[in-house]
Parts: structure tokens; sequence; C-alpha cells
């Protein structure tokens, strides 16, 4: 709740204290707000980022805005480099509710990107 209270773009939430990871809690307490349509935190037990689709609300798997389609899927970093444009790319999920990345930067620029397309 501080982290969007504290963010100047309501879109794209950044969670910077890295004891507030996991996509449930971030997921739970985001959709309660109207405008979040990405949070980024990290994950220190995998040490990269983690971009994530926030729901349209509680109890339902529908995002408000999914990642790409053609980035998601069993694909190599390099490919995900040709796709997204960006290095450091880890994985985009197939439903395009969540993508991994080596670094804060890259999960920002994917958010950005996927909210212009």
């Amino acid at each position: 709740r501080q982290a969007y209270k504290e963010s100047e773009d309501k879109q794209l939430i950044i969670l910077d204290k890295k004891e507030l990871s996991g996509r449930e809690l971030v997921g739970s307490i985001l959709c309660e707000y109207p405008e979040p349509i990405y949070a980024i935190f990290f994950k220190p037990e995998d040490n990269v980022w983690q971009l994530l689709a926030v729901k349209k609300e509680k109890g339902t798997f529908e995002s408000r805005k999914r990642l790409p389609e053609s980035w998601g899927g069993t694909k190599t970093e390099k490919e995900l480099e040709e796709l997204t444009g960006f290095s450091g790319v880890v994985f985009v999920h197939n439903n395009g509710f969540m993508a991994v990345a080596k670094s804060k930067e890259t999960a920002v620029a994917l958010a950005k990107k996927s909210l212009e397309m």
C-alpha cells in the first residue's frame, strides 16, 4: 500500500524493498486500487525481478492487461531479447501474467513497452 501511495505512475508500481515480495501478496493488495496495471518487485530467493500483471479483481485470474502474447512461452533469453528488444529477460509466462528479468531496469522497460502496446 505504501508503494502505491508513493508511486508517481499509478499504473506501474515498483516495490524496491526486498522484504516485500511475493506475487500473491502484491497482487491481492494492488487489485484493490483502480489504476495499477503492473507491479515490479524483487525476488531475493532467485535474485531476479518479477513483473506481475495485476488482476482485475480478487478471486479471478484475469489480468487488467496481459503482457504481449508473442513474448510468452518457453523461449531462450536470446529469443526473448529479440522479441522484446531488451537483454536480461529470463522468462515470460505463456498466459502473459508475469515475466522475470535479471534487473529492475529490464523489468521496468518491459512494463513500459507493454503499456504502450
